[in-house]
């Protein structure tokens, strides 16, 4: 069985399902030199696991190519009823970034600093839903609904809620010609659409000026809400599904993050404070106690 002609068949498929271009030049990425290696199916455990692992790619490389392969090779075993080899390929183990999100202070910082309309309308969405840079520059005015906004992402359509401040500032917005919310600062009907850049750009300007010491990027906003989601009361199966993650897993991930959080948040408000004189620990944090 030809491999190149099977990966031409899973590509199409992918398209047809609405995946983005991002995401399928992602998987082209990941196992056109795989389906090069491989030119006949089935592919045996042993070349692909060479292939993942006989180089110089950094963990993360790795990682991101092990799991779009894993997809392609899944889709062959169902489709052609044949055994799948990512079953006796190891996962490549990666290291779990620490990944920085908004304090509460951080958030009410930015918000100090959004006097464009455009701007506080695209920070505010951010926050308040944690969508990704493509669902938010896809966002029409027919699409922001009583209590919720239909968003266009890897997953397909979804419904994302909104609170009533992000709803008003996403109407408040002037109408483009082309239909969409975001454009440039140009004002006339035929400004240029906003583009990834232009949110990076935009996202960077607001964190920089805090003073942020993260990775910047419009996905701290992502990963902001979903820390504070957590913090506030947020259950996880609705987390990942306002996220639009398909899998509970990758949701989890800000559980870690969350937990660090409530630790300084019960090290700075534990009743134990009360009857306990804090002692200042050598080499320990400030906030560290001894009885």
């Amino acid at each position: 069985m030809n491999t190149s002609r099977a990966f031409e068949v899973f590509m199409a498929e992918k398209k047809a399902q609405g995946l983005s271009e991002r995401t399928l030049e992602a998987y082209s990425y990941a196992a056109k030199p795989l389906v090069e290696a491989c030119p006949r199916l089935p592919c045996k455990p042993q070349i692909v696991q060479d292939y993942i692992y006989d180089n110089n790619w950094s963990q993360e490389k790795r990682a991101f190519v092990y799991r779009h392969v894993r997809a392609f090779m899944r889709w062959i075993a169902k489709k052609y009823q044949i055994a799948n080899p990512m079953d006796a390929v190891l996962p490549p183990r990666v290291k779990r970034k620490q990944v920085k999100y908004l304090s509460r202070a951080e958030i009410q910082m930015v918000d100090v600093w959004l006097r464009d309309g455009r701007d506080k309308a695209l920070i505010y969405t951010l926050l308040d839903t944690g969508i990704r840079v493509g669902e938010l520059l896809g966002i029409r005015p027919e699409d922001i609904r009583e209590e919720d906004m239909l968003v266009d992402g890897k997953t397909g359509m979804r419904a994302v809620p909104i609170s009533p401040a992000t709803k008003h500032l996403l109407l408040s917005l002037p109408a483009y010609k082309d239909g969409y919310i975001f454009h440039g600062q140009n004002k006339g009907k035929n400004s240029p659409r906003l583009t990834r850049n232009g949110v990076r750009q935009l996202t960077d300007h607001y964190l920089s000026i805090i003073g942020f010491s993260g990775k910047h990027g419009p996905h701290v906003f992502r990963h902001t809400f979903a820390v504070h989601a957590l913090l506030l009361g947020m259950d996880i199966i609705t987390l990942r599904t306002v996220m639009g993650h398909t899998s509970t897993q990758t949701t989890e991930q800000y559980l870690h993050l969350a937990h660090e959080d409530v630790v300084r948040q019960h090290h700075a408000h534990t009743p134990l404070q009360i009857i306990a004189d804090p002692v200042k620990v050598d080499g320990g944090d400030d906030n560290e106690m001894v009885l």
